[in-house]
């Protein structure tokens, strides 16, 4: 597969290894130990995932052409490697009239 570099978010910036319509894999060599590996769902269900170098290389992610998201999550799981919980971002589209205030 050839190589492309993606700019999506911030955080999903480099060379994308793999990349379907629902999932996309890239390496970043920026990102620090302690976001080693970052995992985007929005809300279509596609999935958007980033990793150092060094862990790509751990999980085997280079000579893989099969990938997917369940491949993928389970290749972190047999690694040993724990993602925390989602942080969830909500868009409202602002109308003339809205009440916010309703949210508390």
């Amino acid at each position: 597969m050839k190589k492309q570099n993606i700019t999506l978010f911030p955080f999903l910036n480099g060379d994308v290894l793999y990349s379907d319509e629902v999932f996309i894999v890239a390496i970043n060599a920026n990102l620090s130990e302690d976001r080693r590996v970052m995992v985007l769902e929005s809300s279509d269900g596609r999935v958007m995932a980033v990793l150092t170098p060094a862990l790509a290389y751990k999980l085997g992610i280079y000579q893989r052409e099969d990938q997917s998201e369940p491949i993928f999550r389970r290749n972190l799981n047999e690694a040993g490697v724990t993602l925390h919980g989602a942080d969830y971002l909500f868009y409202f589209v602002w109308k003339v009239g809205s009440d916010f205030s309703r949210l508390h």
